[in-house]
């Protein structure tokens, strides 16, 4: 009996021991698996977008997967230091000269900053008179961000001014509907690699999706494009209001810029951005001293009052 005895006590203190193990693989499994679906949803990781790589078809391969490298606070001038942003640029658009940069060439979401390409893949393709019925497909995709209704109507030209002025995001897919979303975003991307943006890559034309990635560099050539080729597009990002006539209605619907900056004499246009993996970004055109200059912040906390004192850098 004192041997049968022993021998259950040795079977039930291995048994509680095997439990034990097992219970930790399993534990240890599920938090590998949450960590894993929260990069799918593109999480933050050590203030940096994660990129997956299989969801991934158009961005290059070195999109953001490493934190970017800072520079140092004393190789910026004094009256700089104080900028946060993770990246941001100065550059003189005439004579093609960097005057001040950090990080610029580091992978970022760039947010609603997209619609500045959206608008030039319409005005490439679209007639700024044709009108687009809103379709329920483009509300849904303005993720609750919507600003116009299922069966109205407008121009070309209005939804344009509701997607740069008010950063529509409803009004950047009915654009899109005019050629089929899936054809209008690889034009999006054809037409960044026409210019010069090699390190760009969209997959919607809203910039809701955090795949929707560029540079500081890119987005300079992106603003010096529009500059030299679609003045109508900085004439509408300048504006402090707008408004677009409904077409079945005939009401008319009044939207005030959420640019800061519109409506100063030395601003030229511009464009916001922020999702909750970029941060706030921001790229404006500002004339000084008669000259053009592009002016871009990414993943800042204060996009206005940063490309505020980095304009003050320009000598």
């Amino acid at each position: 009996m004192k041997l049968q005895a022993l021998i259950l006590i040795f079977v039930i203190v291995i048994s509680f021991y095997v439990l034990k193990e097992g219970s930790s693989i399993s534990q240890g499994k599920s938090e590998i698996d949450q960590s894993v679906g929260m990069a799918s949803l593109g999480e933050i990781n050590n203030g940096e977008p994660i990129v997956v790589k299989e969801e991934i078809t158009v961005i290059p391969a070195n999109a953001v997967v490493e934190s970017p490298k800072i520079e140092k606070d004393e190789e910026l001038p004094i009256n700089c230091r104080s900028v946060s942003s993770k990246i941001f640029a100065i550059k003189d658009l005439d004579d093609n000269k960097v005057i001040l940069e950090k990080n610029p060439d580091n992978h970022w979401p760039v947010a609603s900053i997209t619609k500045l390409m959206t608008a030039i893949v319409a005005l490439e393709n679209l007639n700024l008179s044709s009108v687009v019925e809103i379709t329920q497909e483009a509300i849904l995709s303005a993720d609750g961000f919507s600003t116009l209704a299922i069966k109205e109507k407008y121009s070309v030209e209005d939804l344009l001014e509701a997607s740069l002025v008010f950063s529509s995001n409803d009004a950047s897919y009915a654009l899109a509907q005019g050629l089929g979303q899936d054809i209008f975003v690889q034009k999006m991307n054809d037409k960044a690699k026409e210019i010069g943006m090699s390190q760009t890559s969209f997959v919607e034309p809203s910039g809701l999706s955090y795949l929707n990635q560029s540079t500081a560099n890119d987005l300079a050539t992106l603003l010096s494009y529009i500059y030299r080729n679609h003045p109508l597009i900085l004439n509408m990002t300048r504006q402090k209001t707008a408004s677009i006539k409904e077409r079945v209605s005939g009401k008319t619907k009044k939207f005030s810029n959420i640019d800061l900056f519109a409506g100063q004499s030395n601003f030229f246009g511009g464009k916001t951005g922020f999702i909750d993996q970029s941060g706030g970004n921001l790229v404006t055109l500002f004339q000084k001293g008669g000259k053009m200059f592009f002016v871009g912040v990414l993943g800042s906390q204060d996009r206005f009052g940063e490309v505020s004192k980095l304009l003050e850098c320009i000598e």
